[in-house]
């Protein structure tokens, strides 16, 4: 009996859950055309994008100064060229065009190669700028390698390192307030060189011209002829020069052995008289 009472108050709930959860097939279609009409106003607003755009994210935009203003960018490039004289003056041309400085140069030649090292220093803004034009000077490129490392955190704990603790009366200071202020004296020198490596980006060029291969002459007969006789000359010179350098040595010793004849004779002679 009490089964029969249960069965229809089941039943009632299974319905009304069922129509609960479950929309006409009218509302359905007018969601389904809902979401289309999204989409086609999505896609029409994308019009004329490449598909490369749509899908690398505006790093920019997410990060910020975050990501853009704290940047220490680095450049070492390699290659060869056909004129070291011209393509000299073609990097002191592009370094002028970028309002940037020599740091360093080293020029070096010898029997294979002439080599020309030199360090610029561009502003931040035109340093892929500066990379492009140099590289276009290559005859053969050997590499190129670009970096660019976020220094955010650096320079924000050196700003906090700086900004640490108030000044401290002359009479009051102690050896923990010395401590902070020498770190404090760290953490700006810290600032000034993050500064300077954020502004100016750095490129180390690298140049070299390679020099043809020259095989030695073959010796013709008369050219050992005067290999042989000045290689004679050089020999009595050097027999000359050794018994100039003994010469004094040479004359005491004669006169030693005529002084000592001398005597010898005199004793010889004075010895039979007595």
């Amino acid at each position: 009996m009490r089964s029969n009472k249960f069965t229809p108050a089941l039943f009632c709930a299974i319905i009304f859950c069922f129509a609960c959860n479950n929309k006409p097939a009218a509302s359905k279609f007018e969601d389904v055309q809902s979401s289309r009409l999204l989409v086609d106003e999505a896609a029409s607003n994308t019009v004329g994008v490449d598909d490369d755009e749509l899908s690398i994210p505006d790093t920019t935009a997410l990060l910020g100064a975050y990501f853009t203003d704290k940047l220490v960018k680095k450049a070492n490039i390699k290659f060869s060229i056909d004129s070291v004289a011209m393509t000299r003056s073609r990097i002191r041309e592009i370094i002028v065009k970028y309002d940037g400085y020599i740091e360093a140069e080293t020029e070096d030649r010898n029997d294979y190669s002439w080599n020309l090292a030199t360090t610029v220093r561009v502003p931040q803004e035109s340093f892929m700028a500066t990379v492009y034009d140099l590289t276009s000077l290559a005859k053969t490129l050997d590499y190129k390698n670009i970096s660019a490392r976020n220094v955010y955190i650096d320079y924000m704990v050196a700003q906090m390192q700086e900004n640490a603790g108030n000044p401290v009366p002359e009479g009051q200071r102690g050896t923990n307030t010395e401590l902070a202020i020498s770190r404090q004296i760290g953490a700006k020198a810290q600032l000034l060189r993050l500064d300077d490596a954020i502004k100016w980006s750095t490129v180390k060029l690298e140049v070299y011209r390679e020099t043809p291969y020259m095989p030695a002459p073959q010796p013709t007969f008369f050219m050992e002829l005067k290999d042989a006789l000045s290689s004679g000359v050089m020999i009595l010179g050097d027999f000359i020069l050794f018994f100039a350098r003994y010469l004094f040595v040479l004359l005491l010793a004669i006169m030693v052995y005529w002084v000592s004849k001398l005597l010898y004779r005199k004793y010889k002679l004075v010895k039979p008289g007595k």
